[in-house]
């Protein structure tokens, strides 16, 4: 006689106790309710980066503006030491380099041996008179050509000046060894003698305490007459014409600077 022993149903044969249903349909919500939460956190995420980001770019951009309303300070050396910023070069104003040139120039006219010109080297004196003027008035030309077609690397507020003196000392070094000559200049001992009849030719004042007698001097006198109206006035119209654009460029900068803030402020 045998027995056969029925095996114990396993647990994938068994049922869940409860209602499988109901909580298959709770599970699969659950899941759903799980993801949905989760892309809404990485949204969420994506929306903080994305403000942080604009942030940081609104105020590189604040301060930009403002590095631009801020005028150039002189960098003060601290413990031995330079503040970063600028190259030494960009840290001094033209208009003070200018200053000192002037003023070298100045003195270098009367310091230069210009009684080495005069009717004993007339061919050398004359061309060394013709070549710096010839020098100086391409060099005015150029600069003028740079203010035409605003370019960003000229800088005729720091070179016109500078060459309009450079005319006016050689013109003045011109009618001191002209002065050495018998019968040319009337009234004209020094050098100080030279460049103020120089300046009152120049401005077509003319007091007649200094007088061109001759015919090589009254030549001069035209010379710097004519020069003075071509290039001298044209570099004048330029530097004119560059300070102006400058002004209005800052203006218009301050101006786009105050929207900005505005703007940034309502928001």
């Amino acid at each position: 006689m045998s027995f056969r022993v029925r095996s114990a149903p396993g647990p994938s044969r068994r049922r869940p106790p409860g209602r499988p249903l109901f909580w298959r349909v709770r599970r699969e919500e659950g899941r759903r309710r799980d993801v949905r939460q989760r892309d809404v956190r990485k949204w969420d995420m994506r929306r903080q980066e994305v403000r942080r980001e604009e942030g940081r770019r609104r105020d590189v951009r604040q301060r930009d503006v403002r590095r631009r309303d801020v005028p150039l300070r002189r960098v003060r050396p601290v413990a031995g030491r330079l503040r970063p910023g600028r190259p030494l070069f960009w840290r001094v104003r033209p208009w003070s380099v200018a200053v000192l040139l002037c003023v070298l120039l100045l003195a270098g006219y009367f310091l230069l041996p210009l009684h080495h010109f005069g009717p004993h080297r007339p061919t050398a004196s004359w061309a060394v008179f013709v070549g710096a003027l010839g020098a100086v008035a391409g060099l005015l030309v150029w600069q003028i050509r740079d203010v035409l077609l605003e370019r960003s690397t000229a800088r005729p507020g720091f070179v016109i000046p500078v060459l309009m003196m450079v005319s006016v000392h050689i013109f003045a070094a011109g009618y001191f060894a002209l002065s050495r000559y018998p019968g040319e200049m009337s009234g004209l001992e020094t050098r100080l003698d030279a460049l103020y009849f120089t300046m009152v030719t120049l401005t077509t004042v003319g007091y007649g305490d200094v007088v061109a007698t001759g015919q090589t001097a009254r030549i001069v006198v035209v010379l710097q007459l004519v020069y003075g109206l071509v290039f001298l006035t044209a570099a004048g119209a330029a530097l004119s014409t560059q300070l102006r654009g400058m002004l209005g460029t800052r203006a218009a900068q301050r101006d786009s600077a105050s929207l900005q803030r505005e703007s940034t402020s309502r928001r």
